[in-house]
């Protein structure tokens, strides 16, 4: 399921790290200081 602008907007820290998967291998990681970063996995030549 997509995340939606609201989600990320509320998304508050917490005591660890966490992420919040969108789609298809895009994230998004909020750590213990509030900072919100996307992370995206992608795979080359199956590697």
């Amino acid at each position: 399921m997509a995340l939606t602008d609201n989600a990320v907007r509320l998304a508050k820290p917490r005591a660890k790290d966490y992420t919040l998967p969108d789609y298809n291998g895009l994230a998004l990681f909020v750590n213990t200081k509030g900072d919100k970063y996307w992370h995206f996995r992608f795979s080359w030549a199956d590697k």
